[in-house]
């Protein structure tokens, strides 16, 4: 990979990551469990401090993914074709069953929070989607682009570099073992990192950590498949369908 196609990668990716970081914004804002927590913050300075945290949290991560994932067989196979204008084979197939098996996934956490933890829990599905629909639908980008960026781009390619300088198969490659390591530990990682603002709604207890692990492993667990075996974009699209079906299209259903 040579540095000026390099170069185009990261600020591609960089600046998908400042775009989808702005959509958290509206979800704060129009969230009533949030908002009140932000009317100390004038709407401008709000703006500057996601966009200075964005700017530097994803550099570093977009940096991450694309230096140690050419190392470890990792990557955004379709983008970086696309990038040396070459064709996309089986991209549409991909982008596909990416979205249909997120729209599947997301539905079985709807049941899941809903049905299932509700016995024990107030499901935190519900205080979450008290913002507004279009907010929501607008968040669902944060979670498609930043937190694959961010959970499989940066963390999982670290691990699986990680696994690999430990133990490396005979032609120096990853082992199965170490991608299979690396997507777990990375989902798990991937569903504490919600508990911050599960805390804003709910009161955390083991029980709220538990939930947050397992539902959040439905999500994690299939993308860093997706991102192993098909590429970033296809956890991307499947993240996000899922979002979009947890939060957004149930939510307006039931």
């Amino acid at each position: 990979m040579d540095r000026s196609y390099k170069r185009r990668l990261f600020f591609f990716l960089w600046i998908s990551c400042l775009a989808g970081g702005m959509t958290v914004i509206p979800y704060l804002l129009t969230n009533p469990l949030m908002a009140p927590l932000l009317r100390s913050l004038p709407l401008p300075a709000l703006v500057v401090s996601v966009l200075a945290q964005s700017a530097v949290f994803f550099a570093i991560f977009t940096f991450l993914g694309i230096w140690l994932g050419e190392k470890v067989g990792l990557g955004v196979p379709f983008l970086q074709a696309r990038l040396q204008g070459h064709p996309l084979p089986g991209f549409v197939r991909t982008a596909w069953r990416s979205l249909g098996a997120g729209l599947a996934a997301g539905a079985l956490l709807f049941a899941m929070d809903r049905y299932v933890f509700a016995i024990f829990i107030e499901p935190i599905t519900q205080a979450q989607d008290q913002a507004s629909w279009w907010a929501r639908l607008l968040v669902c980008f944060y979670g498609g682009i930043n937190e694959e960026i961010c959970f499989r781009f940066a963390l999982m390619t670290l691990l699986v570099w990680l696994s690999w300088k430990i133990k490396a198969t005979p032609d120096r490659r990853p082992t199965i073992a170490g991608f299979w390591i690396a997507i777990v530990a990375s989902s798990v990682f991937f569903g504490l990192m919600h508990l911050p603002m599960t805390g804003d709604m709910v009161v955390i207890t083991p029980l709220t950590v538990v939930r947050a692990v397992v539902l959040n492993s439905f999500i994690g667990i299939p993308c860093g498949w997706l991102f192993w075996k098909k590429g970033l974009e296809a956890a991307i699209l499947f993240h996000f369908a899922c979002d979009v079906a947890l939060h957004v299209l149930l939510p307006l259903l039931i």
